[in-house]
């Protein structure tokens, strides 16, 4: 092999990133317009800000209705994004543009291969092969051009780690370096803190106590003063310290409860979790816009808190699942998800290996890897949450092949030489001794030249199982909002369920005695609502035209502070009034001190309320107190059902039976003549009847509303 002076001349890195850059973006613009996803404009939370950035001058309402300024995401994408919603002023022609923004955005990711993979000790060489890898290979296409925030956030912490390999021993400057960037970064991603902390961790191991303490201290102030202008501003429009983003609650409570699955498409399919969030439910977004935006996410994360201390085996196995699903993604595409699972263990053997062989900046690498994804082992899964780690993955992974294929010199360049620099500061906490070079194979001590079809070994290790399936889309994208709510699945239309109300109109409904709505009840943002401030007790109950004698009735209600309502079933328009003739299911908010003008007599009263357990949420009014309690606090929404079958009724509430009696019998009668019913001798004894909804003078909400015929 000849010298290094009679090689032909190479290309530059400034070279390759141009050809990879070009490379990515051309694909990613061809699959937009192949796919038609430039005529599916999407426009997440992230977007709403941008856009009411542009329109009104502040970053917020990212949510179904507006709800004001907001800190649901960090604010350097919005700033980016919102450029574009001014100049264009139609939000659909923007997000167009947005596409191929982000879609930018994923190709410079890897086009910068080549000139970063030399500060982790690797030639540019396999940089691009790594680079030319994931430009062709878009196997997150949709949180690639749908997420901007997720090829930002690559870039972001690629930016991060290439400073960490070029911080030094001696220069003070690097501390103010570091914190800068560590801020910025977190500013585009709050999972970024862990890693920067393991950076600076990693920098100052072994220094002495007062120089590690200083050089502490300068990052944490300058990060700190970075966030600083974004954490007043929160202040200010939030009324809380809210140095990052304000949505950690609605993640949290999404994710942790009896329902809820490990992974993000998996929870939009469960309505317990869906009706958290205030992008999917308009009851969510109306509580948002009433408490403020921090005070309902501290209010789901004590929430969360309560049931993970009450179930702690229940979520280690949510978080052990989530664990494995952020390192091999779950997709309804097998061969897509054999590709990322199969991509994120090829990084982690490259990774390994490069630690093993002390190749610089492996140790940071490994830290990363392993602190970047503590926050979403919390929270549902999702794909491209571990997308910032794709060209990490692709680099070690190209870096374990090439070593496959031999000791290279020739056209990849000497890995020796990139060794024989300074060990890195940061690798002295992983290592007992970092070499200066790498130790000679005797079986290969030349090395063996990489040929073209090497080289496409890695490209194919990836692309078999993604050509097996095609591009597919990234399904953690949210499914429309409307579908959440009011609406009846294929199985629930096959099984008789009809909607008694569908989130546009009262058809099915009137007043006791009446042809027409009362005042008070109308529809807000999807929701069947009493107004308080719009109706008067008494002259307000709302009931179906409709009369059921044997049923199943599934509904959703949520009950304003020290609100009462309940449903009434079975009632007929011959009594007076209607509780005269149907039983009645409770709605209370039961906190003392509520009803402190209506208490029961002492030795009466339930724990914890001035009401008897038969007045409480879910108990048949005054006659059967419910068995447990299962209601959620006032805010939050409760799932009823009411099963009615002859004389045998079933209350349930959350998913749990509360009630279950008898009518008719001897000791129903026996019951209703020691209440406050027995001047009705009619009462609960109607074979069917209308089904009501109360208003007792306090606002109340009620969505989902199907019924069934037994």
């Amino acid at each position: 092999m000849g010298s290094e002076e009679s090689r032909p001349r190479s290309a530059t890195p400034w070279s390759w990133i141009c050809v990879v850059f070009a490379v990515g973006l051309a694909v990613r613009v061809g699959l937009i317009f192949a796919l038609g996803l430039d005529g599916e404009p999407y426009r997440g939370e992230v977007q709403k800000m941008a856009w009411t950035l542009a329109e009104k001058g502040f970053l917020g309402d990212p949510y179904l209705i507006p709800t004001g300024p907001s800190a649901h995401s960090p604010p350097v994408y919005p700033l980016l994004a919102a450029p574009a919603y001014a100049w264009f002023g139609d939000p659909d022609r923007a997000d167009r543009a947005l596409l191929l923004f982000n879609a930018a955005l994923a190709a410079l990711g890897f086009g910068l291969l080549p000139a970063v993979a030399p500060c982790f000790g690797i030639s540019s060489r396999i940089g691009l092969v790594a680079g030319l890898a994931g430009a062709l290979l878009p196997v997150h296409l949709l949180a690639e051009i749908r997420g901007g925030e997720a090829p930002l956030s690559g870039l972001a912490l690629m930016a991060l780690l290439a400073l960490g390999s070029s911080l030094g021993r001696q220069r003070w400057g690097d501390a103010i370096r570091l914190g800068l960037a560590s801020g910025g970064a977190v500013l585009i991603n709050p999972a970024f803190l862990p890693p920067a902390v393991c950076l600076v961790w990693l920098w100052t191991a072994g220094d002495s106590a007062r120089k590690r303490a200083l050089r502490w201290s300068g990052v944490a102030l300058t990060a700190g003063l970075t966030l600083l202008p974004w954490t007043l501003r929160n202040y200010v429009v939030l009324g809380a310290v809210v140095p990052i983003r304000s949505n950690f609650g609605i993640e949290f409570r999404m994710s942790n409860h009896e329902l809820a699955r490990s992974d993000m498409v998996g929870n939009f399919t469960v309505p317990e979790s869906t009706r958290h969030h205030p992008s999917l439910d308009p009851g969510a977004a109306a509580a948002v816009r009433a408490q403020g935006e921090a005070a309902y996410n501290r209010q789901l994360v004590l929430e969360t808190l309560d049931w993970i201390r009450s179930r702690p085996l229940h979520f280690l196995r949510l978080t052990l699942r989530r664990i494995v699903n952020f390192w091999f993604p779950p997709a309804p595409e097998p061969g897509r998800g054999a590709a990322l699972g199969a991509l994120a263990a090829a990084g982690w053997i490259g990774v390994l290996w490069a630690w093993r062989r002390a190749l610089a900046g492996a140790g940071l690498q490994i830290a990363v890897w392993l602190s970047f994804p503590s926050v979403y082992y919390l929270v549902q899964s999702a794909p491209r949450y571990r997308y910032p780690l794709t060209w990490a993955f692709l680099l070690y992974a190209a870096w374990a092949v090439c070593q496959l294929s031999g000791r290279f010199s020739g056209w990849l360049g000497s890995e020796r030489r990139i060794l024989r620099r300074r060990p890195l500061r940061h690798d002295a906490g992983l290592h007992r001794a970092a070499p200066r070079g790498m130790k000679q194979n005797p079986s290969n001590p030349g090395g063996v030249p990489m040929t073209a079809t090497k080289l496409a070994l890695f490209v194919l290790l990836i692309a078999f199982p993604v050509a097996c399936t095609g591009v597919a889309p990234d399904t953690a994208t949210p499914p429309e909002p409307a579908a959440a709510i009011n609406t009846l699945t294929d199985q629930e239309k096959a099984e008789g369920w009809t909607l008694l109300f569908d989130g546009r109109s009262l058809d099915q409904w009137r007043g006791f005695r009446g042809e027409t709505v009362p005042p008070g009840w109308g529809i807000e943002d999807g929701l069947l609502v009493f107004n308080a401030e719009h109706g008067e007790e008494g002259y307000g109950d709302l009931m179906t035209r409709e009369q059921f004698a044997d049923f199943d009735l599934s509904l959703e209600w949520k009950i304003s502070p020290c609100g009462n309502s309940g449903v009434l079933f079975r009632v007929s328009e011959d009594s007076d009034q209607e509780w005269h003739s149907g039983p009645e299911v409770q709605i209370v908010d039961g906190t003392l001190g509520c009803w402190s003008d209506y208490q029961a007599p002492e030795g009466e009263r339930a724990p914890g309320s001035d009401l008897k357990a038969t007045q409480l949420s879910g108990a048949n009014y005054d006659l059967h107190p419910p068995a447990v309690d299962a209601v959620k606090p006032v805010g939050e929404w409760n799932h009823m059902r009411i099963i009615v079958k002859g004389p045998h009724v079933e209350h349930w509430l959350n998913g749990t039976k509360v009630v279950e009696y008898e009518l008719w019998n001897d000791e129903w009668k026996q019951m209703v003549a020691a209440s406050k019913f027995h001047e009705y001798p009619r009462y609960g004894m109607n074979p069917s009847g209308h089904i009501v909804l109360q208003d007792h003078g306090k606002t109340v909400w009620f969505r989902n509303i199907k019924i069934r015929r037994l």
